[in-house]
């Protein structure tokens, strides 16, 4: 063992400097990769976590009166009004069920009471009629204050919302007036029948719904919302229910057997039995979570192969160049295995001092995790500790480093003392090229193979993955980009959307889109939540406004459209979910109870637009004569106007506006849509770790490569070429090299973001092709040919100042 240590010994106290900086490269890369797992491993947690501690419903569900054996247009207010406080009764002594209580949700007006002249505000009411849940959805997450009292009969909470959109605080008082039926903001003061209330925010929380990627912007914004409790609520006479229901928390949280209780409890009215609205939100956020996981674990995963791949090239480099360096050591017979010892044991030094960096880093770190837009629903956000990722990650760091650095000086030696000659030099044609382009081609066509360069095979491939990613990038932000930009790609085939918060269709709507000049299409929506085979869809159907003008037509991406009322189109989710194909039959039925279930026949698969459902794969069309079929009695709430182009769109715009600007809004994204424009900014940080790392591996390569070459640009030299010449060779040598590395790569790339779209897509049901733009990958290949050239510009200096005599003196 004494040449091993002579040698171990020889490698730290010559190359010290370099022990010092990969063990804080390999540290530093390997911490961000440790961070960024921690990070994956915390933001797939927060949403189970989040659930368990709000404790939220699991069932939404909507009686009638007795008396209301059917339900029509002029019984959905009377259903909604309807205290259902002896059916609560009834479903709380059911076995199946651990709670339920009564909850509503009503409009009305606030104003800052402290003011002497306050502006009133409209704004939503999430009301308990009931102790022991705080909010309709369940337990919420206290941000600042507390949870008001249950009877106190002016104490209030709201959510952050409420205190950005209104600029008010804990402890502020707020006049609040609840409408009362047929009541809205248009009423005159003093014709309102409900009471103000006076009452004091006494508490700041934070619910589902204000993690919900679905409200964020149109309709779906996160509601500026008041929680009031019991206490409150009684004070607050005569206040009209925008809906009402019984929210149920199912025993040991199975939904699917308390619900099929309570339908056996009322077999003989209809009952509105549906998933809560925290399960409605449960997939996208679910989703959004995922995404942002998944996207933090890429991040990790690219880091730890960019700092394998580029640290590791450049260790190993590093250790051959040590090898070559050690002329005396090879003199006095050091075997291929004691080079090999010496130099793992080197590597455990190095890789000792980068555990103990990643390792630090990776705690202090901590702290940052949750990413992105599931850090609003994380409970812990301190110094984390994960003894998974350390206990994995640092002795895999520390192996890692051992072999990098054992494998090439085994190789080198052996290969030294086989004395193997180099493979014969490859010529080119050189007869129309410069000096210094001829040379400069030449040593980058031989590489390592001339017995003195260095191999660059490692570093090129290094190039490759980088410009691969750097195409990748803007790829999928580009279709991201053209998916969002396009509404119907996402379901919403119209400009505008007229929407009423009162059950039935707003007067005269029909008459005016259709005498409109400007107006190309229009429909009545028709929309309600549908058993589809074994799922709950959220359904729409598109009815004509009259018979000139032409209806809008849903997104269809195979098949086609329902025409009759025996078919129906499913999203492309759904039909996978249901394990159907077109030409299939489904049984579909109103998800009341008692409802027959009507066989209808697939036709196509669609792209629905409905905020209802958490993705625009989820869902289902049908025609208004399947929806008067499998539905009767559903209202068209929702009118969809797709407007001309030019002037007269524009002032058809005007006019819709000056007629319904309160219940006018544009296409609205789903959450799955939202959830995955999150993450635009995901694909340029993994490209920017890429090519932090390619561009260090890159800049170390060419620093060898002309230490190596020292030899050929000598001879150069004392042949007659200038410095400027020298460094033009060196110039040339890169270029070639990148140009090839970069050609590879762009194809890869542009290649790999289409597939990579094409799986976005089909996981969100959406009609939207790739996009690769030409642009930013001809942008990306200049700035890399641009990028080596730069970084080259050092080593050509170095290379135009050696001395000839000096570089051969030893041959």
């Amino acid at each position: 063992m004494g040449a091993v240590s002579v040698r171990l010994r020889w490698l730290l106290r010559r190359h010290w400097v370099a022990t010092v900086g990969f063990a804080l490269a390999a540290g530093l890369a390997c911490g961000l990769s440790l961070v960024a797992w921690d990070a994956a491993r915390r933001t797939d947690q927060v949403f189970d976590r989040f659930l368990a501690a709000t404790d939220s419903p699991e069932l939404d569900v909507t009686f009638c009166p007795p008396e209301v054996i059917s339900i029509d247009d002029a019984d959905v207010d009377t259903c909604l009004h309807y205290d259902q406080l002896a059916e609560r009764d009834v479903v709380r002594r059911l076995p199946e069920v651990a709670g339920a209580h009564r909850a509503a949700v009503r409009t009305g007006v606030m104003a800052r009471a402290d003011h002497p002249d306050p502006a009133e505000q409209v704004v939503f009411f999430s009301a308990m009629l009931d102790p022991g849940m705080p909010t309709p959805l369940g337990r919420p997450i206290v941000v600042g204050g507390r949870l008001a009292d249950a009877d106190a009969p002016d104490e209030v909470m709201v959510n952050e919302a409420f205190l950005r959109q209104y600029h008010v605080g804990l402890g502020d008082r707020l006049r609040l007036q609840a409408f009362a039926a047929g009541e809205d903001e248009q009423t005159p003061v003093d014709q309102r029948r409900s009471p103000a209330v006076e009452a004091r925010i006494v508490g700041v929380v934070r619910t589902l719904q204000d993690l919900s990627a679905a409200n964020d912007g149109g309709q779906a914004k996160v509601s500026a919302t008041v929680f009031t409790r019991p206490g409150v609520d009684r004070r607050m006479e005569h206040a009209a229910a925008f809906f009402s229901a019984v929210l149920v928390q199912a025993r040991d949280g199975d939904a699917p057997r308390a619900r099929a209780a309570i339908d056996r409890a009322f077999p003989h009215r209809p009952v509105n039995n549906q998933y809560a609205t925290s399960a409605d939100d449960e997939v996208p956020l679910r989703d959004a979570y995922h995404y942002e996981a998944r996207a933090a674990l890429a991040v990790a995963v690219l880091t730890a192969l960019a700092a394998l791949v580029f640290v590791g090239q450049a260790l190993a480099r590093q250790v051959r160049r040590e090898w070559a360096d050690a002329d005396v050591l090879r003199s006095i017979g050091l075997s291929p295995r004691q080079a090999a010892l010496a130099a793992a044991g080197r590597g455990l030094i190095i890789g000792v001092g980068a555990a103990l960096v990643a390792g630090a880093l990776a705690i202090a770190l901590s702290p940052v995790a949750p990413i992105g837009h599931a850090r609003q629903g994380a409970l812990d956000r301190g110094v984390h500790v994960d003894p998974v990722v350390l206990g994995i990650g640092l002795p895999v760091l520390l192996l890692a480093v051992v072999l990098v650095s054992a494998l090439p000086a085994w190789r080198v030696a052996a290969a030294h003392r086989r004395r193997r000659r180099g493979r014969p030099l490859r010529r080119l044609p050189t007869s129309n090229l410069s000096p210094s382009m001829a040379a400069g081609l030449g040593m980058a066509a031989n590489g390592g193979h001339d017995g003195v360069g260095l191999p660059v095979g490692t570093a090129m491939a290094g190039v490759v993955l980088a410009s691969s990613v750097l195409v990748i990038a803007p790829g999928l932000v580009a279709s991201l980009h053209h998916l969002v930009a396009t509404p119907a790609r996402y379901g919403a085939t119209w400009d505008r959307s007229i929407s009423s918060l009162q059950s039935g269709e707003p007067p005269g709507v029909r008459e005016h889109l259709g005498a409109l000049d400007g107006v190309e299409r229009a429909a009545a929506m028709y929309g309600t939540e549908l058993v589809v085979g074994t799922e709950s869809l959220w359904a729409v159907a598109l009815e004509p406004v009259d018979e000139a003008t032409p209806p809008v037509a849903p997104t269809i991406t195979r098949g086609r459209e329902p025409l009759r009322a025996s078919e129906i189109a499913l999203g492309d989710l759904s039909l996978r979910r249901l394990g159907v194909q077109i030409g299939d039959e489904v049984l579909v039925a109103a998800s009341i109870a008692g409802a027959t279930p009507q066989p209808l026949t697939v036709v196509g698969t669609a792209v629905i637009n409905a905020t209802d459902e958490g993705s625009p794969g989820l869902g289902a069309v049908l025609s208004p004569e399947g929806m008067v079929r499998v539905a009767p009695g559903t209202a068209a709430t929702n009118f969809v106007v797709d407007l001309a182009g030019g002037e007269p769109g524009r002032a058809a715009l005007a006019d819709l506006e000056a007629a319904y600007k309160p219940q006018l809004s544009g296409p609205v994204q789903q959450p799955a849509v939202r959830n995955l424009d999150r993450l635009r900014a995901v694909p340029w940080v993994l490209a920017g770790i890429v090519a932090a790392f390619a561009a260090g591996s890159l800049a170390h390569a060419l620093l060898l490569l002309v230490r190596r070459h020292r030899r050929q640009l000598a001879v150069l030299k004392t042949l007659g070429f200038t410095r400027a010449q020298v460094s033009g060779a060196v110039a040339w040598q890169t270029t070639a090299l990148v140009a090839v590395a970069l050609a590879a790569g762009l194809a890869v790339g542009a290649l790999a973001a289409r597939s990579a779209w094409r799986a976005v897509a089909d996981h969100l049901g959406v009609a939207s092709g790739a996009v690769v733009p030409l642009v930013p990958i001809l942008l990306v290949g200049v700035a890399v040919l641009v990028f080596a050239n730069l970084v080259a510009v050092g080593p050509a200096r170095r290379a135009a100042a050696i001395r000839p005599a000096e570089a051969l003196r030893a041959e």
